[in-house]
């Protein structure tokens, strides 16, 4: 039902946005708009399947024991915002539109491919680690393989974005030390949300650490950006990405529980 629901946001968004075009509208305004009917559409189906599971299970007072997980799914949301918006801005009143396209291909050929990935990971791992006895296995397989799963996402990021790049996007240069930056970001990014959805498995203390983990990360890459981005463009953008991230999964790391207690 999930993959349904994101289809159908997808798809809707698509629609909106082609009859737009096609009415004349060519403004930042139509991409907005479509943004928002999709969404629309998506959370109203979702709204309708969530109540139908529940029907004649809602009660008024699990409102007050929701809350403090709607908080912290809000700070999560944030996060996202977080990971995208500052480089963007930054560069474009630093620079100028061009340098600013220049940096989104070759996020959206990484970053945004590891954003896409973490949300998958978490539809699988998140009920897959919430199984009764799945923990101790979840933490031990996170601890042996941090090392060997960078270096893998990284060879895999840098690989295809510089493919990517070389073969689609002949408008845009292609620098091997962006394309290595970039694809350590993702990796950072991608590690960092599988680490996340791990706690998210733990109750609420689980999701209070994995939330505050998210939004500090996002929070280190807004302050890396100011410091780093005006001086050094878009590989300082994803320099700011690898120092917050990177050192988001080494906090989340250090907050395992012993194996013993998993």
């Amino acid at each position: 039902e999930r993959g349904v629901v994101e289809a159908l946001y997808g798809a809707v968004a698509l629609a909106v946005l082609s009859a737009l075009l096609a009415a004349g509208s060519r403004s930042y305004g139509a991409l907005v708009c479509a943004y928002i009917v999709g969404l629309a559409a998506a959370s109203a189906v979702s709204l309708t399947l969530v109540f139908r599971r529940l029907a004649g299970a809602v009660a008024l007072s699990l409102a007050y024991k929701l809350l403090p997980y709607a908080g912290l799914g809000t700070a999560h949301v944030l996060a996202a915002a977080l990971i995208q918006a500052p480089a963007r801005i930054v560069i474009y009143h630093r620079y100028d539109a061009a340098e600013t396209g220049l940096y989104s291909a070759y996020f959206g050929a990484t970053v945004q491919v590891a954003l896409a990935l973490s949300n998958m990971f978490q539809t699988v791992l998140l009920p897959l680690a919430s199984r009764a006895g799945g923990r101790r296995g979840d933490w031990a397989g996170l601890r042996a393989a941090t090392s060997a799963a960078f270096l893998a996402a990284w060879a895999l990021f840098s690989a295809t974005a510089g493919t990517g790049l070389a073969l689609l996007g002949r408008e845009y240069p292609l620098r091997l030390d962006w394309v290595l930056l970039f694809g350590a970001a993702a990796s950072f990014v991608c590690l960092h949300g599988a680490a996340a959805t791990l706690f998210y498995a733990r109750g609420q203390a689980g999701v209070r650490t994995a939330a505050f983990g998210a939004l500090a990360a996002g929070l280190g890459n807004l302050a890396c950006n100011l410091a780093l981005t005006p001086r050094f463009g878009a590989r300082g953008a994803a320099f700011s990405l690898c120092l917050s991230y990177g050192g988001g999964l080494a906090w989340y790391l250090r907050r395992l529980p012993a194996p013993e207690a998993a």
